[in-house]
């Protein structure tokens, strides 16, 4: 069984359990894009949470992997950050990108990238981009907020 069959599944089945059949519903008519992209609110909907209060759970790690790996085979990297304390992990299907040897997990998710940004962002562009790589604006743009500060 693939990763985005076995998320769909683990959805399905705690669903069941909670008596959302609108949910199932919801489901049955996505596609695999649209259900992983659209994963964390159906788990919160559900009270899910993927974010673990012990992380040697080893239950939520195993979802995390799923996920990651099913998300990798539409983008070539992703990232899960702890906003909290800034802790990333990384997973990543693209042999090109693996050959710049950007670390894949690390304590600060945001001062690495801007560090592997000086590697490989062209020297005309590279205070643009670091910039960009702020953890407010960062934040901001993955809460859908166009201004970058």
């Amino acid at each position: 069984m693939n990763d985005s069959q076995y998320l769909m599944d683990f959805i399905i089945e705690k669903a069941k359990e909670k008596n959302r059949l609108d949910i199932i519903n919801t489901l049955k008519t996505m596609n695999g894009c649209d259900y992983l992209e659209k994963l964390t609110s159906l788990l919160n909907e559900l009270d899910l949470s993927l974010v673990s209060k012990n992380n040697n759970d080893d239950y939520q790690q195993d979802i995390l992997f799923r996920i990651s790996r099913a998300l990798t085979k539409k983008y070539f990297t992703i990232y899960y950050v702890n906003l909290i304390n800034n802790h990333y992990v990384g997973y990543s299907s693209n042999d090109d990108y693996k050959s710049l040897k950007i670390e894949e997990s690390g304590n600060d998710f945001f001062k690495s990238t801007i560090e592997n940004a000086e590697k490989v962002v062209f020297k005309d562009d590279i205070e643009r981009i670091q910039k960009a790589l702020k953890k407010e604006n960062l934040i901001r743009k993955t809460s859908g907020e166009k201004r970058i500060i």
